[in-house]
């Protein structure tokens, strides 16, 4: 277990975001985000208590996938008035050189944009994407339908314009996408381990969570997509080539593998993770890709 209590802490850095507090520290001479879990808005009485838990395994299978994604790592931070938290560290993947600009920025930059930055319009997002000239329109929404895909086998139910973008270095005029970054909303972090193993338990429990919620929260026609609906109905080419693209990538050893050595979990948390993992992936992806064939 890595206890970050001792890491000196850099004042002077901070991060914006609504979900729970965060800070800088410096772990083995590399920058880390601090994450911890933030209250749930529904039930105050809770928190989030496995949104850390869901970043770093989401981040892990993205990585098993070959995909570049910010490095996550696991362990506790004791607060002054004693408490341990599981926290994330999430490693600070900008520099001087290096800011990143997020979407919504980008995309206010749109100035023929009917939407804001934070406006989550499927094709007014696609549009943006055409119109802004620091990456190229093919690679941004390779981008784009890649981390779709990954959302949709993983339940994020928060990938809006504020939590993916694109890295900048002004000094010499280059720009990167930015590594996948802010997976806390993926895998559930609201449900309550003891509330794991009645869900998979109840087969109509389990496709609740993979037809009805969560949906995305980018809309089409002013509705927030239903990740089975849109995936399966292959009414965009460049979603369908992305999914043909990825499903080969999906690994289910190496996912359980994953879960199986992620610290601090129960066995029934694996079992729930693995569950609703190989369900995702044989109801929306398989199920989406057999559609193709």
């Amino acid at each position: 277990m890595i206890d970050f209590t001792t890491c000196p802490r850099n004042k002077f850095k901070a991060y914006g975001g609504a979900n729970g507090n965060k800070i800088n520290v410096t772990y083995q001479g590399e920058s880390y985000m601090l994450k911890f879990p933030p209250q749930a808005s529904r039930n105050k009485a809770m928190s989030y208590a496995n949104s850390c838990i869901s970043e770093y395994i989401s981040c892990q299978i993205l990585k098993s996938m070959g995909f570049d994604v910010q490095e996550t790592l696991l362990g506790t931070y004791t607060t002054e008035n004693g408490k341990i938290h599981t926290v994330v560290a999430c490693k600070d993947f900008t520099s001087r050189e290096k800011r990143l600009i997020e979407f919504a920025e980008l995309k206010n930059t749109c100035v023929d944009s009917l939407q804001n930055g934070y406006g989550t319009e499927l094709t007014n997002i696609i549009d943006a994407m055409e119109e802004q000239d620091l990456i190229s329109t093919e690679k941004i929404k390779k981008y784009f339908w890649e981390m779709f895909i990954i959302d949709a086998l993983l339940g994020n139910f928060d990938r809006h314009n504020g939590n993916w973008g694109i890295l900048v270095d002004e000094v010499n005029e280059k720009a990167e996408l930015a590594p996948i970054y802010d997976c806390g909303s993926c895998l559930y972090p609201q449900i309550l381990p003891s509330d794991m193993e009645e869900i998979i338990a109840n087969t109509s429990e389990i496709d609740k969570r993979i037809f009805v919620y969560p949906t995305s929260t980018i809309k089409y026609d002013d509705k927030k997509i239903s990740y089975f609906d849109f995936i399966s109905a292959h009414k965009f080419k460049d979603c369908t080539t992305t999914l043909i693209e990825i499903a080969p990538k999906i690994n289910m050893s190496k996912i359980h593998k994953i879960i199986d050595e992620t610290p601090f979990i129960t066995d029934i948390q694996k079992k729930f993770y693995k569950v609703m993992i190989e369900a995702r992936k044989a109801r929306i992806i398989d199920f989406s890709l057999e559609k193709v064939k």
